[in-house]
């Protein structure tokens, strides 16, 4: 496993990991979408640090939440994404900067997000 990620332009660097649990930061460039997606053996942690995004999550009914943080109110906010949900974000004018804390379900291997 490498300590240095990437998923197209995004950068990620693994902070921790220890078992079926993995912590990493990512920097998300401007004007940028992750289109909808699940993990279906990782329950995951997003903990907002900096930056202007909408993060998205759909529960098994349908249900819709969205978490649009705002600088400085909500640094250090977290946002749950469970293996069960589908979930996607945006960002736009700023940079996104977030703490990526992954637990993996049922001994799957652990992957950088």
């Amino acid at each position: 496993m490498s300590i240095l990620n990437s998923h197209g332009p995004c950068r990620g660097l693994t902070l921790w990991k220890r078992g079926n649990k993995r912590v990493e930061i990512w920097l998300i460039p401007a004007n940028y979408s992750i289109v909808p997606h699940s993990h279906p053996r990782e329950d995951v942690e997003l903990m907002y640090l900096f930056g202007d995004a909408a993060f998205y999550r759909q529960d098994s009914n349908g249900n819709v939440e969205e978490f649009s943080p705002k600088w400085l109110r909500d640094f250090g906010r977290k946002f749950s994404v469970k293996h069960f949900h589908t979930h996607w974000f945006s960002v736009s004018k700023w940079p996104l900067v977030f703490i990526n804390f992954q637990t993996f379900r049922d001994g799957a291997t652990p992957v950088s997000a």
